[in-house]
C-alpha cells in the first residue's frame, strides 16, 4: 500500500510542481489544516498537543512546517536560487489553501454553535475559491508529455512550463526535483513506526537542496516529519473511529441526518454531497442555499448526539495515550522544526 509520503508530497506540490522524488510502501495517510502561527514550539512534553481540535488529534502539531509560510517560503527562495544557479527559470509559489481538512475544521466548529444561529459551513465562499479542474492541451500533451486530462492550477505561478517543448520541459523536471534519475541513485530513508516505509529523493535536485537549507539534512527531518504529521494523527484518527461510544454517537447523529433527509454514515458526508453537488470553483450563490440548509440540520444532529462531549472525551484520552507512546519522535520533531524556523529567519 503507498500513500503516507504521496500524500505529503502533494500538500507540496501543484500540477507543475513536486516536493521530492518519493519510493515507499507505507500505510499513512495525509493530513493538512489551517495555517499555525510560525513561533517556536518547544514546550515541555505535556504541551506538545498544541491546541485542541475537536475531531483532529493533534491537529496543531501535524501542522508544524506544513502550514507555516515562514518555512514554506524560506525553502521557495532556496530553491528559485538553485535553478537560476543552473540557468533555469522558476517562479516561488504562495503557501497553498490548506484543501479539505480546512473546511473539515470549519464543519467541526460549526456543529458545536447554536443551530438556530446558523447560516452555513463557509462552504460556499471557501469552494469558490478551489481551482476548477481544467484540461491542458498542448503540442507536449500530444507528444505524450503531459496528459489532457491533467489539472492546472490557473494560481501556479511555474504552470508556463507546459508550454515549453518537450526536451527543455524535462530538463527543467531535472533540475527541479531529479524525478527521472535511477532509483539506486536517489537518497534513501527508512520511515514510519514498524520501520516498513521507504523514502528517497534526488540529492542533487533543487527541491532537495531548498529542503536541506531550511530543514537540515532530511534522513533526520524526513522519519520525524512523516511519524509526526501523518501517522500519530492518523492513528489516532483510527483509534478514534473505532470507539464504541464514538461509533453510537455517530450512528445516532447520521440516524437523525437521515430522518431530515440526508443519507450519511461519516461525518465528512455533508461536505461530500455539497462537493458532488457543487464542483470546485462554483459561484458561491448556487450553493448558499443549500448549504444553509443543510448546516443548521448537522449541528442539531451532531449536538442530540452528544458528539461534541462523546468526540471530546475519547479524542482527549487518544492523544494523552498517543503522547506517551511517542513522545521521543514528537519531542524531536519539535526541536527540528525550531532548528529549520530558525534558518528560515536567518537566526542559524
Amino acid at each position: 500500500m503507498t500513500s503516507g509520503f504521496r500524500a505529503a508530497r502533494r500538500r507540496w506540490s501543484s500540477p507543475v510542481v513536486v516536493a521530492y522524488a518519493i519510493v515507499l510502501s507505507s500505510c499513512a495517510g495525509s493530513s493538512g489544516g489551517d495555517a499555525v502561527n510560525p513561533t517556536s514550539m518547544t514546550a515541555p512534553a505535556q504541551n506538545l498537543t498544541g491546541e485542541f481540535r475537536l475531531g483532529e488529534p493533534f491537529g496543531q502539531l501535524s501542522e508544524l512546517s506544513l502550514r507555516s509560510e515562514v518555512l514554506f517560503s524560506a525553502v521557495e527562495e532556496h530553491i528559485q536560487a538553485c535553478m537560476e544557479d543552473r540557468g533555469f527559470r522558476y517562479e516561488t509559489r504562495a503557501i497553498a489553501d490548506p484543501g479539505d481538512k480546512g473546511i473539515a475544521q470549519a464543519v467541526m466548529d460549526t456543529r458545536q454553535q447554536n443551530p438556530d444561529e446558523i447560516v452555513g459551513y463557509g462552504f460556499s465562499e471557501w469552494n469558490a475559491a478551489q481551482p476548477a479542474p481544467q484540461g491542458v492541451d498542448t503540442a507536449e500533451s500530444v507528444e505524450g508529455i503531459v496528459s489532457p486530462d491533467v489539472a492546472v492550477d490557473p494560481n501556479d505561478p511555474n504552470a508556463w512550463v507546459y508550454e515549453l517543448s518537450g526536451g527543455q520541459q524535462e530538463a527543467w523536471r531535472h533540475a527541479l526535483d531529479g524525478l527521472d534519475i535511477p532509483p539506486e541513485d536517489l537518497e534513501r530513508v527508512t520511515i514510519g513506526a514498524d520501520g516498513s516505509g521507504k523514502a528517497g529523493w534526488a540529492p542533487d535536485a533543487c527541491m532537495t537542496k531548498g529542503r536541506e537549507a531550511i530543514y537540515g539534512p532530511l534522513k533526520q527531518w524526513v522519519p520525524a516529519e512523516v511519524m509526526v504529521t501523518e501517522e500519530i494523527p492518523n492513528q489516532g484518527v483510527e483509534m478514534l473511529q473505532t470507539d464504541p461510544k464514538v461509533e453510537q454517537g455517530i450512528d445516532a447523529w447520521a440516524a437523525c441526518m437521515t430522518k431530515a433527509g440526508y443519507e450519511v454514515k461519516d461525518l465528512k458526508d455533508p461536505i461530500r454531497i455539497l462537493r458532488l453537488r457543487f464542483p470546485p470553483g462554483s459561484d458561491p450563490a448556487a450553493s448558499t442555499a443549500a448549504e444553509a440548509e443543510m448546516a443548521p440540520v448537522d449541528a442539531r444532529c451532531f449536538q442530540d448526539a452528544d458528539l461534541p462531549t462523546i468526540l471530546g472525551n475519547a479524542q482527549r484520552q487518544v492523544e494523552a495515550e498517543l503522547l506517551e507512546e511517542h513522545e521521543g519522535v514528537i519531542t524531536a520533531y519539535v526541536e527540528l522544526y525550531d532548528a529549520a524556523l530558525a534558518r528560515a529567519r536567518g537566526e542559524g
